[in-house]
């Protein structure tokens, strides 16, 4: 699972309408981001642009923030990662049965 000081990357999943989901390119493509807690909640610096609507400008944003098709790559070990509202946390998506994220070709 991710923790303090882990590097990840965020990929952005567009699912939607396709028959193949695809990877959209985004500001945050390719950016390195370091995971760390802050007032209790695991996250990341990811609020790059200061947007007001996001963890009200805040830059620091928590997990709990994004969607699920919003997946976070450990760099360290390749891991892929979710927020899953369910279980109120992380899950790692590798060998979940939706069986999309085998048809991705994630953005470098």
């Amino acid at each position: 699972m991710l923790k303090d000081g882990d590097k990840i990357t965020m990929h952005f999943v567009n699912h939607w309408m396709h028959k193949e989901p695809t990877e959209e390119r985004t500001e945050e493509t390719g950016r390195v981001f370091e995971v760390k807690t802050e007032r209790g909640k695991l996250g990341f610096d990811g609020n790059i642009r200061r947007s007001p609507y996001t963890c009200r400008g805040e830059l620091f944003t928590p997990f709990s923030v994004y969607a699920w098709s919003v997946i976070f790559r450990n760099e360290d070990n390749g891991r892929l990662y979710r927020y899953s509202e369910m279980i109120k946390g992380l899950e790692e998506v590798t060998g979940l049965k939706d069986g999309y994220i085998d048809k991705i070709n994630f953005i470098s």
